[in-house]
């Protein structure tokens, strides 16, 4: 991949998508997020991308970024969530202050469901990755 996206801080942030080699803009995001963007993920196909808000609930946009349109929305948690990681282009995982959660894109919303933990009570998590058959890896803050 040669493209790179990143998200501001501040009142109205924008998020932009660049060519690595050139460091050329090719899409500016606007409208999706106040007070900053803390997580960006592009879809494994690359279409899509994926941004986390620092508003309090901590808003998920999925971005047709080349079209500069907002796909889905949802409030994330009311907890700081660290990051965002899609598994494919169907489905992506938030990690963050005592939670993962699972997410698909349902319309314009999306469809959220808490990580279990068995028995244990969820850790703080500060990173997320799957594998090529789709298990999820997290990495926790102790």
């Amino acid at each position: 991949r040669d493209l790179v996206a990143t998200g501001q801080i501040g009142k109205t942030p924008a998020i932009h998508v660049w060519k690595v080699q050139t460091l050329q803009t090719v899409s500016v995001l606007t409208g999706g997020h106040t007070r900053g963007v803390c997580a960006v993920d592009f879809s494994e196909s690359g279409k899509l991308l994926a941004s986390v808000g620092l508003d309090d609930e901590h808003e998920i946009v999925v971005w047709d970024w080349a079209l500069g349109v907002r796909l889905s929305t949802a409030r994330g948690h009311k907890d700081k969530i660290f990051m965002v990681k899609w598994r494919g282009d169907e489905e992506l995982a938030t990690v963050g202050v005592k939670h993962i959660k699972f997410w698909k894109p349902a319309g314009a919303g999306l469809t959220g469901s808490r990580g279990v933990f068995g028995n244990h009570d969820a850790d703080t998590m500060m990173c997320v990755a799957f594998d090529k058959s789709g298990a999820c890896y997290t990495g926790g803050a102790s």
